[in-house]
């Protein structure tokens, strides 16, 4: 993948919404370019063997997916483009949603759009399952979440602090309640 760093770029969102656009990368999952938002976390090396094993196999293949913290939404796409008959992505940055919702029609996956339900979680209840009901089950859920524990010091710091382990904890205390019979979590 080429992760050069695309020139800083204002980018103007139906209902007159401007984001700035401040990468872009070439995956090879995808023929055109994932961009990444100011504010939204992703780093194009993080994935590459989870993105392997989505396209090579039968992971989501006619599966209801869940991503919790879909930042561009490049794996919940990898996962419909793979054929996964439903996707949920969820994040707690508007930002995010409106990144990975773009990239959806960016990338123009056939029958995809209906298929695809981008939420924004609240951040005053913001459990990794907050914006999800509580009977919805999914047969994968992928989360790529904060791994350390700290003290927030600037806005980069959420793509790799959890203070506490919060989100991770409350991802694994939902598993059994939103993961089907043989459901998986990656």
């Amino acid at each position: 993948s080429d992760t050069s760093a695309a020139p800083t770029i204002k980018q103007s969102l139906p209902g007159g919404t401007s984001v700035e656009i401040i990468d872009r990368w070439q995956v090879e999952d995808f023929d055109k370019d994932i961009v990444q938002f100011a504010t939204v976390f992703w780093e194009s090396e993080d994935s590459v063997s989870l993105r392997k094993l989505i396209r090579e196999t039968n992971l989501v293949r006619y599966k209801r997916i869940l991503e919790i913290g879909t930042g561009t939404g490049l794996i919940s796409l990898c996962c419909l483009q793979a054929g996964a008959h439903a996707v949920v992505a969820t994040d707690i940055n508007p930002q995010a949603v409106a990144n990975a919702q773009y990239n959806l029609f960016q990338l123009d996956i056939p029958s995809t759009t209906e298929k695809f339900d981008v939420r924004l979680v609240d951040a005053d209840n913001s459990g990794a399952f907050a914006v999800i009901a509580s009977n919805e089950q999914f047969d994968v859920i992928i989360s790529n979440p904060p791994w350390e524990d700290g003290e927030v010091q600037k806005v980069a710091d959420y793509a790799f602090i959890d203070t506490q382990f919060e989100l991770l904890e409350s991802i694994l205390s939902g598993l059994d309640q939103h993961l089907t019979a043989n459901g998986e979590a990656y």
